[in-house]
Protein backbone atom coordinates (compact mmCIF):
# COMPACT_ATOMS: atom_id res chain seq x y z
CA UNK A 1 0.00 0.00 0.00
CA UNK A 2 1.39 3.42 -0.96
CA UNK A 3 0.10 6.64 0.59
CA UNK A 4 1.11 10.29 0.41
CA UNK A 5 0.74 12.54 3.43
CA UNK A 6 2.35 15.91 4.06
CA UNK A 7 4.23 15.55 0.77
CA UNK A 8 5.86 12.31 1.91
CA UNK A 9 5.26 9.18 -0.14
CA UNK A 10 5.25 6.13 2.04
CA UNK A 11 4.82 2.43 1.40
CA UNK A 12 3.54 0.10 4.10
CA UNK A 13 4.65 -3.49 3.49
CA UNK A 14 5.62 -6.65 5.30
CA UNK A 15 9.18 -6.61 6.55
CA UNK A 16 11.83 -8.54 4.62
CA UNK A 17 13.99 -11.04 6.50
CA UNK A 18 17.08 -8.94 5.73
CA UNK A 19 15.42 -5.93 7.42
CA UNK A 20 14.76 -7.64 10.76
CA UNK A 21 17.66 -5.82 12.53
CA UNK A 22 15.66 -2.61 11.95
CA UNK A 23 13.11 -3.92 14.48
CA UNK A 24 15.73 -3.64 17.23
CA UNK A 25 16.23 0.02 16.33
CA UNK A 26 12.48 0.61 16.33
CA UNK A 27 12.01 -1.16 19.67
CA UNK A 28 14.52 1.26 21.20
CA UNK A 29 12.64 4.13 19.53
CA UNK A 30 9.31 2.86 20.87
CA UNK A 31 10.49 2.95 24.48
CA UNK A 32 9.04 6.12 26.00
CA UNK A 33 10.80 7.97 28.79
CA UNK A 34 9.55 11.36 30.01
CA UNK A 35 13.15 12.47 30.53
CA UNK A 36 14.91 11.84 27.19
CA UNK A 37 18.33 12.43 28.80
CA UNK A 38 17.85 9.18 30.77
CA UNK A 39 16.75 7.07 27.79
CA UNK A 40 20.06 5.30 27.08
CA UNK A 41 20.57 4.51 30.78
CA UNK A 42 17.05 3.09 31.09
CA UNK A 43 17.37 1.09 27.87
CA UNK A 44 20.57 -0.50 29.21
CA UNK A 45 18.65 -1.56 32.34
CA UNK A 46 15.87 -3.04 30.17
CA UNK A 47 18.20 -4.92 27.81
CA UNK A 48 17.26 -8.43 29.06
CA UNK A 49 13.56 -7.64 28.65
CA UNK A 50 14.00 -6.05 25.23
CA UNK A 51 16.00 -8.99 23.89
CA UNK A 52 12.90 -11.12 24.45
CA UNK A 53 10.95 -9.20 21.80
CA UNK A 54 12.61 -10.57 18.67
CA UNK A 55 14.37 -13.80 19.60
CA UNK A 56 13.16 -16.47 17.13
CA UNK A 57 10.79 -13.93 15.60
CA UNK A 58 8.24 -15.22 13.08
CA UNK A 59 6.14 -17.65 15.08
CA UNK A 60 2.33 -17.74 14.65
CA UNK A 61 0.88 -14.33 15.46
CA UNK A 62 4.20 -12.58 14.97
CA UNK A 63 4.24 -10.26 12.00
CA UNK A 64 5.96 -7.01 11.18
CA UNK A 65 5.25 -4.23 8.72
CA UNK A 66 7.53 -1.35 7.81
CA UNK A 67 6.95 2.17 6.60
CA UNK A 68 9.28 2.90 3.70
CA UNK A 69 10.00 6.35 2.26
CA UNK A 70 12.43 7.49 -0.42
CA UNK A 71 14.93 7.86 2.44
CA UNK A 72 14.55 4.19 3.44
CA UNK A 73 12.93 2.50 6.41
CA UNK A 74 11.13 5.03 8.57
CA UNK A 75 9.05 3.01 11.00
CA UNK A 76 7.69 -0.37 11.94
CA UNK A 77 4.82 -2.12 13.67
CA UNK A 78 5.18 -5.67 14.92
CA UNK A 79 3.45 -8.21 17.09
CA UNK A 80 4.80 -10.84 19.43
CA UNK A 81 3.01 -13.48 21.46
CA UNK A 82 4.40 -13.85 24.95
CA UNK A 83 3.84 -16.55 27.53
CA UNK A 84 2.99 -16.08 31.18
CA UNK A 85 6.63 -16.92 32.00
CA UNK A 86 8.13 -14.37 29.59
CA UNK A 87 5.43 -11.72 29.71
CA UNK A 88 5.80 -8.00 29.28
CA UNK A 89 3.59 -5.11 30.41
CA UNK A 90 1.31 -5.66 27.40
CA UNK A 91 0.67 -9.31 28.19
CA UNK A 92 -3.01 -10.33 28.36
CA UNK A 93 -2.83 -14.07 27.71
CA UNK A 94 -0.82 -16.58 25.69
CA UNK A 95 -3.14 -16.25 22.67
CA UNK A 96 -3.11 -12.45 22.33
CA UNK A 97 -0.35 -10.85 20.24
CA UNK A 98 1.20 -7.72 21.72
CA UNK A 99 1.68 -4.78 19.36
CA UNK A 100 4.76 -2.60 19.20
CA UNK A 101 5.13 0.44 16.96
CA UNK A 102 7.65 3.19 16.32
CA UNK A 103 8.33 5.86 13.74
CA UNK A 104 11.43 7.94 13.24
CA UNK A 105 10.89 11.53 14.37
CA UNK A 106 10.36 13.13 10.92
CA UNK A 107 7.46 10.76 10.14
CA UNK A 108 5.50 11.28 13.35
CA UNK A 109 2.13 13.04 13.53
CA UNK A 110 1.37 12.55 9.83
CA UNK A 111 -0.96 9.55 10.00
CA UNK A 112 1.69 6.92 9.29
CA UNK A 113 1.34 5.34 12.73
CA UNK A 114 -2.37 4.92 12.06
CA UNK A 115 -1.57 3.25 8.73
CA UNK A 116 0.88 0.84 10.33
CA UNK A 117 -1.54 -0.08 13.11
CA UNK A 118 -4.54 -0.55 10.83
CA UNK A 119 -2.44 -2.69 8.48
CA UNK A 120 -1.21 -5.00 11.21
CA UNK A 121 -4.63 -5.15 12.89
CA UNK A 122 -6.14 -6.15 9.55
CA UNK A 123 -3.56 -8.91 9.17
CA UNK A 124 -4.24 -10.23 12.68
CA UNK A 125 -7.99 -10.14 12.11
CA UNK A 126 -7.68 -11.99 8.80
CA UNK A 127 -5.54 -14.60 10.58
CA UNK A 128 -8.32 -15.26 13.09
CA UNK A 129 -7.01 -13.47 16.17
CA UNK A 130 -9.74 -12.05 18.40
CA UNK A 131 -7.72 -9.27 20.04
CA UNK A 132 -4.41 -7.47 20.17
CA UNK A 133 -2.78 -5.76 23.15
CA UNK A 134 -0.13 -3.13 23.78
CA UNK A 135 1.58 -1.39 26.65
CA UNK A 136 1.97 2.36 26.79
CA UNK A 137 3.32 4.82 29.34
CA UNK A 138 0.42 6.85 30.74
CA UNK A 139 2.29 10.08 29.88
CA UNK A 140 2.88 9.11 26.26
CA UNK A 141 0.77 11.21 23.84
CA UNK A 142 0.26 8.01 21.77
CA UNK A 143 -2.41 6.96 24.30
CA UNK A 144 -4.87 9.19 22.39
CA UNK A 145 -3.98 7.52 19.08
CA UNK A 146 -4.57 4.06 20.52
CA UNK A 147 -7.92 5.11 22.00
CA UNK A 148 -8.97 6.63 18.66
CA UNK A 149 -8.15 3.30 16.99
CA UNK A 150 -10.35 1.35 19.42
CA UNK A 151 -7.91 0.24 22.09
CA UNK A 152 -9.31 0.27 25.63
CA UNK A 153 -7.53 0.14 28.96
CA UNK A 154 -7.45 -3.48 30.11
CA UNK A 155 -5.13 -3.09 33.11
CA UNK A 156 -3.18 -0.33 34.76
CA UNK A 157 0.27 -0.31 36.33
CA UNK A 158 1.92 2.46 38.29
CA UNK A 159 2.86 4.40 35.14
CA UNK A 160 1.56 2.33 32.22
CA UNK A 161 -1.61 1.01 30.67
CA UNK A 162 -2.14 -2.38 29.09
CA UNK A 163 -4.63 -1.70 26.31
CA UNK A 164 -6.63 -4.17 24.21
CA UNK A 165 -8.43 -3.91 20.89
CA UNK A 166 -11.03 -6.53 20.03
CA UNK A 167 -10.85 -7.58 16.37
CA UNK A 168 -13.46 -8.44 13.80
CA UNK A 169 -12.42 -11.66 12.09
CA UNK A 170 -12.64 -11.72 8.31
Amino acid sequence: MQVTAAKTMIEIREIKTSERPFLDEMLREAAYFPDPSKKEEKLAELKPVLENYFENFGREGEVAFVAVTSEGLGGAAWTRRFSKESKSHGYVDDETPELGIALKEPLRNQGFGTLLITTIVGELSASGFSKVSLSVDKRNPAVRLYERLGFQVHAEGPNFYTMVKHLENS
